[in-house]
């Protein structure tokens, strides 16, 4: 609101008005009456007659006389008009600094009702959303977990995968509730006997994988160590899957697309990726005692610091692909191919390599020391050394099963 002056600063006004006014009065007459009865009063006092020179000198003392007291009188009403004047501006500002003030009060409550208001706001969202996706997760579980129906297993596979993709903070729980499922589900296998020529992967387990693989794929950086310990995947898509420190010991995944996957440090003991496509795939560290890997397409493949041993790996394809400080150890390397691929620090001891490939058309394996190649367990004339390398006579000296 506006500044107002107050009654008392009004009548203050108006008397300062009348103040003047009657100085302007007195001060008209004084001037006409009060020098010539000075300069008459002092005349009076002489002995002989004024001349006319002593009159008008006195007349013209008296008038100045009584223009300083006038004026001095002036100058103490200009000075309390003065003073009353910045009282006045003063309370003005200091209302005005109280108005301000007000305002940014009222303004900073108001924000911060409003801030309030949203937080609350935003709360109940979370809670109404945590309400709906706790029953959609309970819809999708109950619906997973029937034994009746396929089509009702395949509605809650799928109706996890909408639920993950809604809220990423739920991700990680459905694929870990996708992997508990495949393990449920698997059937069945004697440890390190791989089943070969095995019945299509039923539509829910296909489809459970395919989920589970399509979600991994958003948490490519993040190590999800997923437990799938004797799974059947075999015959999936799960091209690019991340299976970074995954347990995947005993499973069954034969004939499964898994080019280029990450599987970083992944547990592959005794498990079956015979027929394979892992064209491309991130294998560094992996572990895979007695994994059979026969038969499967490992071209451009990081296995460096791998430990494959005892491991099947008759007619694998590992053409140019890193296999530094891959341990090989008493495994079966029958047929497979190297070329193209480094073998730094590579361990070959007391493996078969029986018509292994290390130099096929003038492209050959690097990295390999004439050491390394002698520590193998047996070979024939079939073998194709890498160019450099002629370990004379074919020897049969392997030593394992």
């Amino acid at each position: 609101m506006p500044f107002e002056i107050k009654p008392q600063q009004r009548t203050s006004t108006k008397t300062w008005a009348l103040i003047l006014s009657v100085y302007l009065v007195v001060s008209i007459a004084v001037l006409w009456l009060v020098p010539g009865w000075i300069s008459d009063v002092s005349l009076s006092g002489l002995d002989a007659p004024a001349t006319t020179t002593a009159v008008v000198a006195a007349r013209t003392s008296a008038f100045q006389s009584t223009l300083l007291g006038l004026g001095g009188f002036l100058a103490v009403i200009t000075l309390l008009i003065t003073v009353q004047r910045d009282n006045t501006n003063r309370q003005r500002l200091d209302h005005e600094r109280q108005k301000h003030d007000a305002d940014v009060k009222a303004q900073r409550d108001q924000l911060n009702h409003l801030k309030k208001t949203q937080a609350l706001e935003a709360r109940k969202a979370d809670n109404d959303r945590d309400a709906t996706v706790t029953g959609r997760f309970t819809q999708a579980i109950a619906q997973l977990g029937d034994e009746t129906s396929i089509a009702v297993r395949l509605g809650g596979i799928y109706s996890l995968q909408r639920l993950a993709n809604d809220s990423a903070k739920d991700l990680e729980t459905v694929v870990l509730v996708l992997a508990a499922f495949l393990r449920e589900s698997a059937p069945e296998r004697e440890t390190g006997k791989p089943t070969f020529g095995a019945p299509p992967l039923a539509t829910d387990l296909d489809a459970a994988g395919a989920v589970l693989g399509h979600l991994s794929h958003q948490r490519d950086e993040d190590a999800l160590g997923l437990n799938l310990r004797g799974v059947d995947l075999h015959g999936s898509d799960l091209d690019g899957v991340n299976f970074k420190k995954a347990t995947l010991a005993t499973a069954n995944l034969s004939k499964t697309d898994l080019t280029d996957a990450n599987m970083w440090l992944a547990r592959i003991h005794d498990a079956n990726l015979r027929l394979c496509f892992l064209d491309g795939a991130q294998m560094e560290n992996v572990r895979g005692e007695r994994v059979d890997l026969s038969f499967t397409y490992m071209r451009g493949v990081k296995l460096s610091g791998g430990q494959l041993v005892r491991a099947n790996l008759r007619s694998a394809t590992l053409t140019n692909s890193q296999l530094k400080r891959t341990d090989f150890e008493g495994s079966d390397l029958r047929r497979a191919e190297f070329w193209g691929s480094d073998l730094t620090k590579a361990n070959f001891r007391n493996t078969r390599l029986e018509g292994a490939q290390f130099e096929n058309r003038g492209r050959s394996a690097t990295g390999w020391t004439v050491e390394q190649l002698a520590a193998a367990g047996s070979w024939d004339e079939a073998t194709a050394w890498p160019e450099g390398y002629s370990p004379g006579e074919p020897v049969k000296k392997y030593v394992g099963k």
